[in-house]
C-alpha cells in the first residue's frame, strides 16, 4: 500500500487526529489489510521501519508527487465499506508526524493508536479538514474551496451557507486571478458515441489552455443530429432552467479540478455540499486528442499523465464550469 502527497515534509499533528483503520479478523487475531501485521487493540502501533520510504512521481504536466510506500502507519478518513474487514476509531497523537494523500481521503502516520471502537466517517470531526483549508490557494481574498452564490458572493466552507442558494465552489483560478467554478454535482456519461470531432486536427498543446467555453460554443453552432455529445448535452443543460450558462471543461480546467480535489473534499466535510473526488475515478475534458479519443483526467497519478486519453464511448465522470463571463460583478 501506498500513499501518494504533495507533503514533501511532515505535518505535525496540533491535536489528537482521529482516523479510521481497516483490519481482518483471522483466528481471534486482527491483521492490518495489506502488510497483514498483527494489531493489538488499545496499543500503539509503530512501523517496523523507523523512517518512511518515500519517492517522486510525475503528475500530468510535470508536477512532482511523493509516494510513501513503507516505514509508516496508513489510514483513512472516509469509509469505503470493505468486504472482509472491521472499521475501528484510530488517533494519530498530537505531535505526530503525518501525511495526507493529494484527495484528502487517506493519511500516513509515523504513530498511530487503534481503539477497540467500531467507527465510520461521522466519528471524524471537521478539525482536520478545517486545518487543510488554512492552506488552500487565495487570489484577491477568494479562496479554493469557497462557495459562489447565486447573488455572486463568495463564502467560506467555515461559514452559515444555506444550500439552495449555492451555485457551485472555486475549484481553481484562471491565469489572469478570476476563480474558475465548478459544479455541485457530477454526471457519468461518454464523451460521445457519435464518430465526430470539433477540430480540424490534432495538436499537442490544445491541453495547456483554458478554453473549455470556447470548444462548447463551438459544439453548440455545429450540433446537429451526427454531431451529439452526451458529455456536452450534460454540460450545457446544467441548471438551464435557473437562466444560467455552464460549459464542458478543457484539460486543464479539469486538471485545475483535480489538483485541488484535497481543498474540495475539505469543504464537502464541512458542509456536505457536493461530492467527494476519490483517486479511483476518470473525469472527461472537452479538449479531444483525435477524432476517436479525447483527454481525460484520472486523480491517481499512476494513470494520469499528459497522454491520458480514451475512447470517446467510454462511460466517464463529467462535471459542468460555469460561465460568468457577462456578468460584471465579478472579480
Amino acid at each position: 500500500m501506498c500513499l501518494i502527497t504533495r507533503d514533501v515534509k511532515p505535518r505535525i499533528a496540533k491535536q489528537d487526529i482521529v482516523v479510521l483503520k481497516y483490519l481482518r479478523l483471522v483466528d481471534n487475531q486482527y491483521y492490518t489489510p495489506f502488510f497483514y501485521t498483527p494489531v493489538t487493540l488499545d496499543k500503539m502501533l509503530i512501523p517496523n521501519r523507523g523512517t518512511p520510504d518515500m519517492s517522486t512521481s510525475r503528475y500530468a504536466l510535470g508536477e512532482k508527487l511523493i509516494i510513501i510506500q513503507g516505514g509508516v502507519i496508513h489510514a483513512t478518513l472516509i469509509k469505503n465499506n470493505p468486504i472482509f474487514g472491521f472499521t475501528f476509531k484510530a488517533i494519530i497523537p498530537k505531535g505526530t508526524k503525518y501525511w495526507i494523500d493529494i484527495c484528502g481521503n487517506d493519511i500516513a502516520s509515523e504513530k498511530i493508536l487503534i481503539t477497540k471502537e467500531l467507527a465510520n466517517e461521522s466519528n471524524i470531526n471537521n478539525s482536520l479538514a478545517k486545518e487543510i483549508l488554512k492552506d488552500s490557494p487565495e487570489i484577491n481574498g477568494i479562496k479554493v474551496g469557497d462557495y459562489q452564490m447565486i447573488d455572486n458572493s463568495f463564502i467560506h466552507p467555515t461559514e452559515s451557507i444555506q444550500e439552495t442558494k449555492a451555485r457551485g465552489i472555486v475549484c481553481g483560478f484562471y491565469e489572469g486571478g478570476k476563480p474558475i467554478i465548478c459544479a455541485l454535482k457530477k454526471f457519468r456519461t461518454n464523451w460521445s458515441n457519435r464518430h465526430f470531432s470539433l477540430k480540424e486536427e490534432s495538436d499537442y498543446n490544445d491541453i495547456k489552455l483554458f478554453n473549455g467555453k470556447e470548444i462548447t460554443q463551438k459544439y453548440i453552432q455545429l450540433k446537429n443530429d451526427h454531431i451529439n455529445s452526451g458529455a456536452f448535452n450534460k454540460c450545457i443543460n446544467y441548471r438551464k432552467d435557473k437562466g444560467e450558462n455552464w460549459f464542458f471543461g478543457s484539460y486543464r480546467e479539469v486538471l485545475t479540478m483535480a489538483e485541488n480535489a484535497i481543498y474540495l473534499n475539505a469543504a464537502h466535510k464541512i458542509t456536505g455540499l457536493g461530492f467527494r473526488f476519490k483517486t479511483s475515478q476518470y473525469y472527461w475534458s472537452s479538449s479531444e486528442k483525435n477524432i476517436d479519443a479525447s483527454w481525460c483526467i484520472s486523480i491517481n497519478p499512476y494513470f494520469n499523465s499528459n497522454d491520458c486519453s480514451l475512447k470517446k464511448f467510454y462511460m466517464l465522470n463529467i462535471v459542468p464550469f460555469y460561465d460568468f463571463s457577462n456578468e460584471s460583478n465579478i472579480l
